[in-house]
């Protein structure tokens, strides 16, 4: 039927594949606004909190506020400028020679 021919062609499940979106979503809403998990979760589509939580751990490996902060740090050593103003994103300087932080 539908699930395994789906499978089949995805790798997985219309499900997992669901909430791959929806944590990639919610992946860019960390870097680019200021609203906070609680407010990320919903506007994804995720029940509540606690399961964005734990299927954003489950695919990223890293709890959402880890992952802003990690990102952001990251992109401040690359010399990415990443504006927020009215949860509107601007990002200059998208190009990274050397993680280092050496350019």
């Amino acid at each position: 039927g539908f699930l395994k021919a789906f499978v089949k062609h995805t790798g997985g499940t219309p499900g997992r594949m669901l909430r791959a979106v929806r944590v990639e979503h919610a992946k860019v809403l960390l870097l680019c606004s200021l609203n906070g998990p609680e407010s990320i979760a919903l506007h994804c589509g995720f029940r509540s909190l606690n399961s964005f939580m734990v299927s954003f751990k489950r695919d990223v490996g890293i709890a959402p506020i880890q992952f802003r902060r990690q990102a952001r740090r990251l992109m401040e050593m690359c010399g990415v400028n990443i504006n927020v103003i009215s949860n509107h994103c601007t990002i200059s300087n998208p190009l990274c020679r050397n993680l280092d932080g050496n350019h």
